[in-house]
């Protein structure tokens, strides 16, 4: 499954367009809503995530509403658990697809839209005896929707706000228990370089 959504964001960001058409890249820090817990315990937590993104829009009727895609890959803070010698340490990394929906001008845009991410979680429990590691991923839907500033047609920043819907799973092995919940809202700086993909542009 995480296979065949990378291949369609993939075809999604590469297709051919059929409008005038702009790529971009992105590169984002923010801070999301985090809730984990190891054996029933709060941990330490740190709701950072960084991440960048590939993205592809098509112009509709005007050149100020666009229809766009993007694929992104998201590393969140590491959460922490230690007490009585045992110590828990996760890693967490996202891989989201979005469709959304463009309007802008010459200085502002703004936009909406909703989709799907891919979020792994992997956590290694230590003790003086030894250490272990166990993973487990899940899909689960999200929305999205921002606001950017162009500073010019190339280079724009903003602040993106992401709702993640249902983005708890639980962790078991070896008999530890670990709860990863990542739910709820994120809001993240980006900075986007956008370039021409028709090719009358680059004539």
């Amino acid at each position: 499954m995480k296979r065949i959504m990378i291949t369609i964001g993939c075809l999604l960001l590469m297709t051919p367009a059929l409008f005038a058409v702009n790529g971009g890249l992105g590169i984002r820090l923010g801070y999301g809503q985090n809730d984990p817990k190891f054996e029933n315990q709060n941990l330490t937590t740190h709701g950072e995530v960084g991440g960048v993104e590939l993205l592809e829009e098509w112009d509709l009727s005007d050149e100020t509403s666009r229809i766009g895609a993007k694929l992104g890959f998201d590393i969140y803070g590491k959460n922490k658990y230690s007490q009585s010698g045992l110590e828990a340490i996760d890693n967490t990394f996202a891989v989201p697809l979005s469709i959304y929906y463009k309007q802008s001008n010459e200085k502002w845009g703004w936009f909406a839209g909703g989709g799907l991410t891919w979020l792994s979680t992997t956590v290694k429990a230590s003790t003086s005896y030894g250490s272990e590691s166990f993973s487990k991923s899940k899909f689960f839907p999200h929305l999205t929707a921002g606001t950017e500033y162009y500073f010019n047609q190339s280079i724009s920043i903003g602040l993106d706000l992401k709702y993640n819907i249902a983005a708890e799973m639980t962790l078991e092995k070896y008999g530890y228990s670990y709860v990863s919940d990542r739910s709820g809202f994120n809001a993240a700086i980006t900075a986007r370089y956008y370039f021409p993909m028709d090719t009358e542009s680059w004539m």
